[in-house]
């Protein structure tokens, strides 16, 4: 497959942005050596665990996360590679998915849909939360929840940002007392 250039792959970046699979299907194919072989590598440590696909399949929806949010990253800074955001993105989510299955609480569970699971009620939770405090946080806390209803964890939320993850917990707990007075 032949490589992208720079243009054609801003172009399909946001072509997928904006939901067309076609587009991300291309992305795909063109970053399958990235998502087949970082999930290639964590499952080797955790085949006993779960199947390679579910690995695969973790490694998409980062890839699908790091698509939506590229340009978002570094706003006003200079943007880095997609490639290497979404790299670390793919990265990222593999061993949050890792720590999942290494938990208590899968330690005698084959099946991983329990983490996905939770994973979507988690996420459904925080868009609700979102859509119902819409107008009374501020545009950063809007940022710092709309990540947290895309799925991503507190460390990679403060890379996206560019601020620590003491700034991103404590915009979290202004989001959840903001939350609180407007549900009384």
């Amino acid at each position: 497959m032949e490589k992208l250039d720079h243009k054609e792959e801003l172009d399909l970046i946001l072509r997928a942005k904006n939901r067309d699979q076609v587009a991300f299907e291309e992305l795909c194919k063109q970053y399958t050596a990235l998502l087949v072989g970082s999930a290639n590598k964590f499952y080797r440590s955790y085949k006993d665990k779960a199947l390679l696909e579910d690995f695969i399949q973790e490694a998409r929806i980062a890839f699908n996360n790091a698509i939506l949010h590229y340009g978002e990253v570094l706003e006003g800074k200079k943007r880095a590679p997609f490639c290497a955001y979404a790299e670390v993105s793919v990265n990222n989510r593999l061993k949050s998915f890792c720590r999942k299955l290494s938990s208590k609480k899968n330690a005698n569970c084959e099946i991983v849909s329990p983490v996905i699971e939770d994973y979507i009620q988690d996420t459904v939770v925080y868009r609700e939360l979102l859509n119902l405090a819409e107008n009374t946080l501020s545009p950063y806390e809007k940022r710092i929840l709309q990540l947290k209803a895309d799925g991503l964890s507190v460390n990679e939320i403060a890379k996206i940002v560019g601020k620590s993850e003491k700034s991103v917990n404590n915009a979290m707990y202004r989001v959840r007392s903001k939350i609180r007075d407007t549900i009384k």
